[in-house]
């Protein structure tokens, strides 16, 4: 098993969230591919006119004449149409990869080649909690947004600073509310935890690692980001000045360059959510 028994340093924390990337690539990298394809195959077929015409077309003919000339689709609506229903199919399976991938994580990190194998349907079992989880968070900072952005509006008669310090205030406690629950995916995902059960025992677990989590993921997100731009910066001048190989290149880049920091951030948050339950269990 690749994650420790026991409390380790912070230094070997982050030595091991690099580690985790040598255990994980092989088992992530045949899911990033097919969730790649998958979004691309789907976003083509979807926004294709052509196709969409097709469906149009077929749907104008099933109407009466008055009723079709008043229905007409225009082509702006076609494509907000088309984008909206690409952009919620995207997500949903966004979401549903990122779980099989979180179990996958986990298996391959625990050696359990169970939740390695089963990872496909697990994806589907917690597909809608994940979605609840992300739609919960995501309005509960809305409104946390919405009502500092309102109080801005009222203290404009103090002055910009009030404004300016209400809009840090926010960004701050973001920040703090999404390292608290960094753990709410993986034990909502992989360790099948209730909602409300992620919720409490992320907030749980990560209680006096806040500046460890926020540090460890600069780290593990900045370096690779750093290579990468390099890497890019150098190919730039062995590549040919062709539009397609500059546009191919960048993609491919741009792909690797996302699956390796999917991976280094997935393989760090277990490697720190498995010594926060040694920590709290020695206490």
């Amino acid at each position: 098993m690749f994650l420790a028994n026991k409390t380790q340093s912070y230094g070997k924390l982050i030595c091991d969230s690099y580690r985790s990337f040598k255990v994980l690539w092989t088992k992530l990298l045949p899911v990033y591919l097919i969730q790649v394809i998958s979004i691309f195959g789907i976003s083509v077929l979807i926004l294709d006119k052509s196709t969409i015409n097709i469906y149009i077309q077929a749907w104008q003919s099933a109407q009466n004449s008055a009723v079709t000339d008043f229905m007409t689709i225009s082509e702006s609506d076609q494509a907000t149409m088309l984008n909206t229903i690409n952009f919620m199919i995207n997500s949903i399976l966004c979401a549903y990869f990122f779980i099989v991938q979180l179990c996958r994580a986990d298996g391959a990190l625990t050696s359990d080649i169970t939740k390695i194998a089963g990872s496909w349907m697990t994806g589907l079992k917690r597909l809608l909690p994940v979605i609840a989880y992300v739609i919960a968070l995501t309005l509960a900072y809305g409104i946390v947004v919405y009502g500092i952005f309102l109080l801005s509006k009222l203290t404009n008669m103090v002055g910009p600073w009030a404004s300016f310090a209400l809009y840090v205030g926010a960004f701050i406690l973001g920040v703090y509310v999404t390292i608290r629950l960094f753990y709410g995916y993986m034990l909502l995902a992989s360790r099948q935890h209730g909602i409300l059960s992620a919720i409490k025992t992320s907030w749980h677990l990560s209680k006096n690692y806040i500046w460890k989590i926020i540090f460890a993921l600069i780290l593990v997100i900045s370096i690779p980001n750093i290579a990468f731009s390099l890497l890019r910066m150098g190919l730039v001048n062995i590549i040919p000045t062709i539009s397609h190989a500059e546009f191919t290149m960048s993609i491919i880049l741009t792909l690797l360059q996302n699956f390796v920091m999917l991976t280094l951030v997935m393989g760090m948050g277990y490697v720190f959510l498995n010594d926060s339950i040694h920590r709290k269990a020695n206490k």
